[in-house]
């Protein structure tokens, strides 16, 4: 990918390469639109072309009207991008960021809820299994994060959750979560 655009590429942090994904970035959006479109080019000139069902764009400015037009062809606007991993969004906040890891822990709890709500596995087992597998799925890339209160929270609020249900707690057994979390 990047052995033909030599000339395409800005400094770095301007113009990234990643496998089949190109990031632009830019002051402007006429100089985006510029950019864009001298790579759409590029590539048609060695028989490529520009997925368009795949090609979005991204600003920071809200009150930015219109669209980046390619080849007559608007450019839908995003909300959030998703790069490496890492997730930016137009208000420049990255509470967009906490939620995939989340998702990700609730998958792997529901993919052990046999093990980890079984009445006939000791609290200590749980504990352990749920220490070594689900609690460091949240935790993966977040060492990066500046934490918030919100982070915190959600991040709180996801693990007391699991631990009732561990426990076998209801609402119904009117029970704190400063009591379930010593189960």
């Amino acid at each position: 990918m990047d052995a033909f655009p030599k000339d395409l590429q800005g400094p770095v942090l301007w113009t990234l390469l990643y496998a089949n994904d190109v990031m632009l970035a830019s002051q402007d959006k006429d100089e985006r639109e510029r950019q864009t479109q001298a790579w759409s080019d590029r590539q048609a000139r060695f028989g490529l072309h520009l997925n368009f069902m795949e090609t979005e764009y991204l600003t920071t400015d809200e009150h930015e009207s219109g669209s980046i037009k390619i080849d007559d062809k608007d450019l839908p606007r995003a909300a959030t991008f998703k790069h490496l991993g890492s997730i930016v969004s137009s208000d420049g906040s990255i509470s967009h960021q906490i939620i995939a890891p989340i998702n990700a822990a609730w998958l792997k709890w529901r993919s052990l809820t046999g093990v980890l709500c079984d009445e006939n596995i000791p609290d200590r087992l749980k504990s352990k299994i749920y220490q070594s597998v689900v609690r460091p799925v949240t935790l993966y890339g977040t060492e990066y994060w500046s934490a918030t209160k919100e982070m915190e929270g959600r991040i709180s609020v996801m693990e007391m959750i699991m631990l009732h249900w561990m426990g076998g707690v209801t609402q119904l057994d009117r029970i704190c979560n400063q009591d379930t979390s010593r189960i």
